[in-house]
């Protein structure tokens, strides 16, 4: 079973902010996601702006979900500001066209 965790463990834990590595090698169409400090989390692969961004958003994906959810577990409602910071991740991991 899952165990809910801070935004800073979080972000501790999977060294966020992922970052886009796009154009890697002699390939345009290939990117990779590393860390700030240049460690690799996916290597390179021909995944698209679309997943590129997914990937790179999962460790704020996570960190929002896990403290929604921990809001929802202690029976409270999350506030207006709560909702929007997590529309806000949601938006950069899938922006509208």
């Amino acid at each position: 079973m899952a165990t809910l965790q801070t935004a800073a463990a979080i972000a501790e834990r999977y060294a966020a902010p992922w970052l886009i590595v796009p154009n890697v090698g002699d390939r345009i169409d290939c990117a990779a996601i590393v860390t700030e400090d240049g460690y690799t989390v996916c290597n390179p692969s021909p995944m698209g702006d679309d997943k590129a961004r997914l990937i790179a958003n999962a460790p704020a994906l996570l960190a929002e979900l896990s403290g929604l959810v921990g809001i929802l577990l202690l029976g409270s409602t999350p506030t207006p500001a709560e909702l929007a910071a997590a529309l806000a991740i949601l938006d950069q991991a899938n922006p509208k066209e």
